[in-house]
C-alpha cells in the first residue's frame, strides 16, 4: 500500500524570535526529540461529609525537551558560543516537530512548543576509539504547546 510506511520521519527545528536590537534566532534541524509530554497534579477535596470526592487538576506542565543532532564544527560552534552567551537571559524559543512522510513532504499540522527557556546546553561527546559521529544536546522547558495530538 502507497504511503503506509511503518517508519516515522519528523522535521524538528528551533527557532526564537527577535528580541530588540537581537536579530531572530534559527538553529536549524534537529536529528532526535525527547521530551514534551504533559502532565497535572490531581487533589482531592471532601466537602462536608461527601463519601466522594471532587477531584481537581492542574494546569498542564510540559516535561522538558532534549533535541540532538550530530556535532558539525561549522554549523554548530558558532550556534553553541550564541547559546552560551543568551542561557539564562530569559530568551524563550520555539520547538515545532512536523510530521513527514517517506518522501519529505509535511504530513498535518506541525506540534509547537513555546516560550521554551533554555535549561543545558550539552557539549559534543566523541570518543577516539569510536567511529560514530559527536552529538551535542539542548534541553528546553517549554511553558506551553499548540496542536496537541
Amino acid at each position: 500500500m502507497a504511503g503506509t510506511s511503518g517508519v516515522r520521519y519528523f522535521a524538528v527545528t528551533l527557532t526564537s524570535p527577535a528580541v530588540g536590537a537581537s536579530p531572530a534566532l534559527d538553529f536549524g534541524r534537529w536529528a532526535s526529540f525527547s521530551g514534551g509530554e504533559p502532565t497535572v497534579t490531581v487533589g482531592s477535596a471532601w466537602n462536608g461529609g461527601a463519601k466522594v470526592p471532587d477531584r481537581t487538576q492542574s494546569r498542564p506542565i510540559y516535561a522538558n525537551v532534549t533535541l540532538s543532532r550530530p556535532y558539525n564544527p561549522g554549523r554548530d560552534k558558532p550556534k553553541m558560543s550564541t547559546l552560551h552567551r543568551i542561557i539564562g537571559t530569559g530568551r524563550t524559543f520555539t520547538i515545532a516537530k512536523q510530521d513527514l512522510d517517506a518522501n519529505d513532504e509535511r504530513v498535518g499540522k506541525p506540534d509547537v512548543w513555546t516560550g521554551c527557556l533554555i535549561v543545558r546546553i550539552g557539549e559534543p561527546v566523541y570518543s577516539e576509539d569510536d567511529s560514530s559521529p559527536s552529538m551535542w544536546e539542548l534541553e528546553l522547558a517549554p511553558q506551553g504547546r499548540s496542536n496537541a495530538r
